[in-house]
C-alpha cells in the first residue's frame, strides 16, 4: 500500500513540474519571438527575395531559443532540487518530460506568433519590405531545456549535501 502511494505521490510531483513548464513554455515563446530578430524579404514583380544575401537572423533566432530555454532548464533544475525533498525520482521525471514539453510549448508559440501572413504578403505592392515567418531551424535545441534542467539538479545534488 505504502508503494502505492509512494507512486501516486511521486507523479503528482512530476505532473506538477510539467504544468508548471509548460506554462513557463507559453512565456518563454513570447520572449522568444520578441527578442530572436527575423530576416527580411523584398516584394518585386517576380516574388519575394531575401534583402542580404546571406541572412544571419535564422542562426541568431535559434541561438536566443537555446539561451532562453536553457536558462529556464536551469532554474527549474536548481529550484526543483532544492523544493522537492521527498518524491525526487518524481521530480527527475517531471524535470525530464517537463523541460521538453515545455519547449514545444515555447517553440510552437514563438512560431505562432512571429507568423506572416502569405495571403497578404502576395498581395503587397512591389517594393515591401516584410518580415520572414520566425522559425525554429534546428529542432534538437528543443532538449536544451531538459538537458539544461537534469544537468543543474545533477550538480546541486552532487556538491551539497541534503543531509546537512
Amino acid at each position: 500500500m505504502t508503494a502505492v502511494l509512494d507512486r501516486r505521490a511521486g507523479l503528482r510531483v512530476a505532473a506538477g513540474i510539467v504544468v508548471l513548464l509548460a506554462v513557463v513554455g507559453v512565456g518563454v515563446g513570447a520572449l522568444w519571438w520578441w527578442v530572436a530578430p527575423v530576416a527580411q524579404v523584398r516584394i518585386e514583380a517576380d516574388g519575394g527575395y531575401l534583402t542580404q544575401s546571406q541572412p544571419q537572423e535564422y542562426i541568431t533566432a535559434d541561438a536566443w531559443f537555446a539561451l532562453l530555454t536553457a536558462g529556464v532548464g536551469l532554474v527549474a533544475g536548481l529550484v526543483t532540487w532544492w523544493r522537492v525533498r521527498v518524491e525526487r525520482y518524481g521530480a527527475v521525471v517531471g524535470l525530464a518530460v517537463g523541460g521538453g514539453f515545455g519547449a514545444v510549448v515555447a517553440w510552437q508559440t514563438g512560431e505562432w506568433l512571429g507568423r506572416v501572413d502569405l495571403d497578404a504578403l502576395a498581395q503587397a505592392p512591389v517594393g515591401t519590405v516584410a518580415d520572414v515567418a520566425l522559425g525554429l531551424g534546428l529542432r534538437g535545441l528543443l532538449l536544451v531545456e531538459p538537458l539544461a534542467a537534469l544537468l543543474a539538479w545533477l550538480a546541486v545534488d552532487l556538491l551539497v549535501d541534503r543531509t546537512a
